[in-house]
């Protein structure tokens, strides 16, 4: 379950019962996520979008979504 506020994404885990906020950057790849995507179109879009090295970019996207992963709030097909 989430909710859009401004531009940044809250949802409620049901796993860990609580609350979890995305700022900008989270809600953007959450976006991204709403359809089948490889985390190389992600990283593509999200360099498109913002002024960063893409080493940085690849590294901060796979560590938000195996966060999102280990956290059961996505799952790879």
């Amino acid at each position: 379950m989430h909710s859009k506020i401004d531009e940044e994404v809250v949802m409620l885990s049901p796993d860990m019962k609580d609350y979890l906020g995305m700022n900008i950057t989270g809600s953007e790849i959450w976006d991204l996520l709403e359809k089948p995507v490889t985390v190389g179109k992600i990283i593509e879009q999200l360099l498109q979008q913002y002024d960063i090295d893409s080493e940085t970019c690849k590294n901060e996207t796979i560590e938000y979504v195996n966060n999102l992963i280990n956290n059961r709030i996505i799952k790879i097909l």
